[in-house]
Parts: C-alpha cells; structure tokens; sequence
C-alpha cells in the first residue's frame, strides 16, 4: 500500500507541475484535475471488480491500487485546503464552483463507467 501512495503522490505532483508549467490555470485547478483523474481510476476499479470483469490477484493488489495509488492521487485535504484558501480569499463563488465541480466529476466518471461495463439496462 505504501508503495502505491507514493506512487500516487508522485502523480498528483506530476499533475501539479504540469498545470502550474503548461497552462495559465490556477494551482487549485491542478488538484481538481488530480482528483478527478483518480476518481476516474478507482470508480473503474471499483466497477471492474464488483461487475466480476477483474479480480484482484490479492488483497495486496487492491490495497496498493485503491488504496493507496488511488487514495494519495486524491487526497481529500489538499482539495479541501484549497476550497478554504478560495473562501477565505473571498472567491466564494470559486470555492463553490470548485466543490460542484468535484462532485459532479465523479457522479460524471462513475456514471460513464457504469454503462460502459455495467450490466444491461
């Protein structure tokens, strides 16, 4: 698991770098993008495992992939510090933004997921 962490963690700076470098965005972005990127990733594990399409080899392996890739890549703390930093800026339409568009990024990726591989409506 810890493996998997530092993993992610190296990812989610990876993301970090790539939006403060190649883009004019803001770094509160990159960690929307981060989360939205392992969100994405563990909602397909997820759905994978519990429609029987991948069963992990070990506990072990879910634990390094879900857990930790997954879990560091979306640090809940770095999202939430940065929804604070916006409100306390006074950015609090920003702020909103931000946690409306994190939500909705996830219900989007699982949904999606979901009819992909999901079993016939």
């Amino acid at each position: 698991m810890a493996a998997g962490g530092a993993l992610g963690a190296l990812t989610r700076f990876g993301i970090g770098e790539f939006v403060r470098v190649c883009t004019p965005f803001e770094g509160w972005t990159a960690v929307l993008a981060a989360n939205a990127v392992g969100t994405v990733l563990l909602a397909t594990l997820a759905v994978s495992v519990s429609l029987g399409h991948w069963t992990p080899a070990s506990p072990a392996v879910w634990a390094f992939a879900a857990t930790g890739y997954c879990g560091a890549l979306t640090t809940y703390s770095a999202f939430g510090l940065d929804t604070v930093l916006l409100w306390y800026e006074g950015r609090r339409a920003l702020a909103l933004g931000q946690m409306s568009a994190a939500l909705v990024a996830g219900l989007v990726a699982v949904e999606a997921i979901l009819r992909v591989w999901g079993p016939p409506a």
